[in-house]
């Protein structure tokens, strides 16, 4: 299935729903249904906001696979470039906000990386790619 949608906040809910039925007809327990949405809304907020700088022409597109072992959702932006973040499941450091006062980013991968099994960052030539991945017959720690 594949959902394309303008970088207008809000529009990322046709998204969330699209993937909730998807993956209850997968067979995904109602909680893990849950935390798919929540990482797949973060994940298209970060694409319309640091992808597309909300530019409501440059479309996201929500790409939901289902693979033998999982259900994959890919959330393409059309923004330039690679990440310029590092994947781990810690959190961002509260305390370095604190202390100098910098913008502590990271937040939204944080929630993704602790909601489904697997976060991946791909770069295309013409977008960007945060990979979702649920296994069907795991749970998360």
């Amino acid at each position: 299935m594949r959902i394309t949608f303008p970088s207008v906040p809000g529009f990322e809910k046709i998204a969330l729903q699209g993937a909730g039925e998807m993956a209850l007809r997968c067979g995904l327990i109602q909680s893990r249904v849950m935390d798919l949405q929540t990482a797949l809304e973060e994940a298209c907020i970060n694409a319309m906001e640091h992808g597309n700088s909300y530019i409501s022409s440059k479309p996201v597109t929500v790409i939901m696979k289902k693979l033998p072992e999982a259900l994959q959702v890919d959330v393409q932006d059309r923004g330039p470039g690679g990440w310029s973040i590092i994947l781990n499941r810690q959190p961002p450091s509260l305390e370095d906000r604190l202390q100098s006062q910098r913008t502590t980013r990271g937040w939204g991968f944080y929630f993704m990386q602790n909601l489904v099994d697997k976060v991946e960052l791909l770069t295309g030539t013409q977008h960007k790619t945060v990979r979702l991945s649920m296994y069907f017959d795991s749970t998360i720690d």
